[in-house]
């Protein structure tokens, strides 16, 4: 609260650009929060991730938020998805969720400097691992490591239906890891079992058909499954 009047996230942001435009982490905030008018101006989500990076191209935070956006155009220079989840490992090699996010475009080659350059390629599972390795909160992670058949964190192996069982853990309302847990046959979850038709069930209260993840626990429960 600033002299009585409230401010929201979004709005300190955008009284911070238009005290200095010039601020890349302001711009790339303004961005998490779906973009804003600045200065008269409306900037959209990719405007603002774009803009922190013209400002900043070391800024690995805004290069994971402008691939999982799509993509972009930095400096005149287009950069695919994968591109931009590349540049924010190169920066960051401990961000998660760019580890995760690359995962998700097949892996890739990234580049390393320890005093010297060096390029190294990381498949789709190795991501998922590198990324639940980092942070072993990120539920998305867990769902995804499970989907590549699962992998080993901090020495330990976990199997396809323990990565979804970790990923519930972490988030009961992540109605991609019920679907998966579903197809399965179920799992226990926090001390309780569920079974498969129930774990299905679950995804489609926690979905609401917002998602085509889930649409073959849709097409399981139409069909009868299995118990």
């Amino acid at each position: 609260m600033v002299k009585d009047q409230k401010f929201t996230e979004k709005e300190c942001y955008q009284k911070s650009l238009e005290l200095d435009g010039e601020n890349s982490p302001a711009w790339n905030n303004l961005g998490v929060e779906g973009g804003g008018i600045v200065g008269g101006r409306m900037f959209s989500k990719k405007d603002c991730h774009q803009k922190a990076l013209e400002l900043d191209a070391g800024n690995s935070r805004a290069w994971n938020n402008l691939g999982a956006g799509g993509g972009g155009t930095v400096n005149d220079r287009k950069f695919s998805k994968r591109d931009c989840f590349v540049k924010a490992i190169a920066l960051d090699e401990a961000c998660s969720g760019a580890w995760n996010n690359l995962g998700g475009e097949d892996g890739g080659w990234v580049k390393f400097q320890h005093g010297w350059v060096k390029w190294h390629y990381f498949s789709r599972k190795d991501c998922y691992a590198k990324a639940v390795n980092l942070d072993e909160r990120n539920p998305q992670a867990w769902n995804n490591l499970g989907a590549a058949r699962g992998g080993t964190v901090k020495g330990r192996y976990f199997n396809e239906c323990k990565c979804y069982l970790k990923a519930l853990e972490l988030d009961p309302a992540y109605s991609r890891a019920w679907c998966n847990l579903g197809r399965l046959g179920g799992g226990t979850v926090n001390g309780q079992w569920f079974s498969a038709r129930e774990c299905h069930q679950k995804a489609l209260e926690l979905d609401e058909g917002k998602s085509p993840a889930v649409e073959q626990s849709r097409s399981w429960w139409i069909w009868g499954g299995r118990q």
